[in-house]
């Protein structure tokens, strides 16, 4: 039971949370909002249960996160959704993170009631709550994901240490506690973002660190078992389907421009760069986008990728040979790098995210706190300690102040566009996301035009600033665009997703679903530049498949059922979608020939299996329907 000066003090960091973050609860939706919600955008407003199901299971890879998608229907059913609405869910998700981290922070400092322990363990959540580095999480709508997934999290690791703590003495609660915290929960988390499989790594590490160093084992014969069945064995059959899945990691980096190994690498400086802002709040150079991080080919090139991995294994190996002398330091660097150890190695992720630190940094916290208890209890005048807590208040204080900034950045759309070009002018997606802005602003269209001119000078060979601007410049000035020109650098063209998104509302301009259209620019012109890309060896897989899927839409708006049937065909070959053979026998049939329309029918079945079916769960039905209306 706390103290009833500590519940005040905690439900004052509650509110004043909420407080800092209440200006984030504006703005738009931006970079990964839009392509997960675009089913959403293109059903409307989902009223039925069919209608749920599709868009709770419509993410690209298995299982989805069906749970988070479902999380977002609660604040709404209309498209365009309620912005307000979903970034307040958010936030009172923070606030409920925040609530757990303390329970389980209370749980493991101060273990039997009377236990010191309890003011670490606030000015820990408090921290953890207030940092800069978290608004990201609140105020980026789709990080609603990370917010469940660390949720049931911290629930489970909840349960676990509460049942762990009755093994000894009521082996029965012990095995329902731990059991419902684990199982129950991790299947919970891992259907809201795939990282909710962590649970079983940081259950691991407490086990280790608060109930089997420096203590005499004391468990039935059977928790060996369990262990192995609810802790160890979910994390390696993660390790045998990821090797399964991308081929021993020999796949899945098609569209990056790195390699598996070139991701570790750099994993080493992002991984410094993540504690610099944590431990040294920066007034600046915070934000979503860093996709101008400098890839580290090898460990030499460039050299602060070995000074940074020096600097890791130094820390880890420190924390290691400390585990027993200093235990509650090192549980707090292994569990942040734990907390990294899936989004920050070898999987085929982006590089670099601020918001991947949500729950890892609580280690970082607890680890400087086991230190400076370390310190006071051994210093050596007292006049330390009033400075230490005016240090304390101080950091406090500031970090407060960078997070009311940070929030005011994101619910204000315009602003935080301009202040992250400023902050970070080479990134590509700043300066796309700034012109988008400038555009809108009457009499600024050269200034956004110089803004996109600079990127495609700073990234010579990506398409996407280039093509943006001559677009936009149509678009304002009614100028058709150089396809030849274009044409010529697509052939020769990096990857980057974003020029993919752009010829897809290109493409809009003649299916009459794009606004503001592009007059006189030439058809064929973009159809050239379409295939050109899509026959660029570094557009592969869903991103070539992508393109040639905007090929048949541009083919059906002109009517031209072979060039439909042409690129549908070369868009399965890229990325098996039984969509594909589905649409193509709706086209078919609508022209008499029944035949075709059936082989594809055939197609589209064969390619429906199980995985397909769960994201699309109307389809075989579709299917069967079209199939009955054909003439025998």
């Amino acid at each position: 039971m706390l103290e009833t000066g500590t519940g005040l003090l905690f439900i004052g960091l509650l509110l004043l949370t909420y407080y800092l973050y209440i200006p984030g609860l504006g703005g738009t939706f931006i970079f990964d909002d839009v392509p997960n919600f675009k089913p959403w955008a293109d059903m409307g407003d989902i009223t039925s249960t069919q209608d749920i199901i599709r868009f709770c299971l419509s993410s690209a890879h298995f299982p989805g996160r069906p749970l988070s998608l479902a999380s977002f229907l609660i604040n709404d059913q209309s498209w365009p959704a309620d912005i307000h609405a979903l970034k307040s869910t958010n936030l009172l998700l923070h606030l409920l993170n925040t609530c757990l981290c303390f329970w389980l922070l209370l749980k493991l400092l101060c273990p039997s009631p009377g236990s010191k322990g309890t003011v670490m363990a606030l000015l820990i959540a408090a921290v953890w709550a207030l940092h800069p580095l978290q608004v990201s999480n609140v105020s980026y709508i789709i990080q609603r994901m990370n917010l469940l997934s660390t949720a049931t999290t911290l629930i489970g690791l909840i349960l676990y240490v509460s049942g762990r703590a009755r093994l000894s003495t009521a082996p029965a609660a012990a095995l329902a506690y731990c059991t419902g915290g684990i199982g129950v929960f991790l299947i919970i988390g891992i259907l809201c973002k795939e990282n909710g499989l962590l649970l079983c790594a940081y259950a691991l590490l407490i086990e280790y660190f608060f109930f089997s160093i420096n203590k005499a084992p004391d468990t039935p014969e059977w928790w060996p078992y369990w262990k192995a069945c609810f802790l160890w064995a979910p994390l390696l059959l993660f390790v045998v389907y990821s090797l399964y899945s991308y081929k021993g990691f020999t796949t899945g980096f098609e569209n990056r421009d790195y390699t598996a190994a070139e991701r570790l690498f750099t994993q080493g400086p992002v991984l410094v760069s993540y504690l610099d802002k944590l431990l040294i709040p920066h007034t600046g150079g915070t934000g979503l986008y860093f996709d101008n991080f400098p890839i580290s080919r090898s460990l030499w090139s460039p050299i602060n990728t070995l000074y940074s991995w020096i600097f890791i294994l130094g820390l880890l190996s420190a924390s290691f040979m400390l585990r027993k002398k200093a235990p509650l330091f090192a549980f707090g660097v292994f569990f942040y790098f734990a907390g990294h150890s899936m989004e920050s190695t070898v999987i085929p992720l982006e590089l670099y995210f601020e918001h991947r630190n949500y729950l890892p940094q609580l280690g970082i916290w607890i680890s400087i706190a086991s230190l400076l208890t370390l310190f006071f209890t051994q210093a050596s005048t007292q006049k330390i300690k009033p400075a230490a807590a005016a240090g304390g208040f101080i950091f406090l204080v500031f970090i407060s102040f960078l997070t009311r900034q940070n929030a005011e950045l994101w619910g204000d759309y315009p602003a935080q566009a301009a202040t992250w070009y400023h902050d970070n002018p080479t990134s590509l997606r700043t300066a796309q996301e700034y012109a988008s802005v400038l555009y809108q602003i009457p009499g600024l269209e050269g200034e956004a035009a110089l803004v996109l001119q600079k990127a495609g000078r700073d990234h010579p060979n990506i398409l996407a600033p280039v093509m943006s601007e001559r677009f936009a410049q149509c678009v304002h000035t009614g100028t058709p665009p150089d396809f030849d020109d274009l044409v010529a650098r697509a052939s020769r063209a990096d990857y980057e997703s974003t020029a993919v998104s752009v010829l897809a509302r290109l493409t809009g301009f003649k299916t009459g679903e794009a606004r503001n259209p592009c007059p006189g620019f030439s058809e064929q012109g973009l159809e050239r530049l379409m295939l050109t890309l899509a026959k660029n060896p570094k557009f592969k897989g869903s991103t070539q498949s992508d393109l040639y899927m905007s090929l048949a839409e541009l083919a059906v708006s002109n009517q031209d059922l072979e060039k439909t049937i042409a690129y549908y065909d070369a868009a399965f070959a890229a990325s098996p979608n039984p969509v594909f053979p589905y649409r193509q026998a709706l086209y078919l049939g609508s022209a008499g020939l029944y035949s075709d329309a059936g082989r594809y029918l055939d197609l589209a079945e064969k390619s429906l299996d199980w995985r397909k079916k769960l994201f699309y769960p109307t389809l075989a039905n579709d299917i069967k329907k079209l199939r009955a209306s054909l003439p025998p």
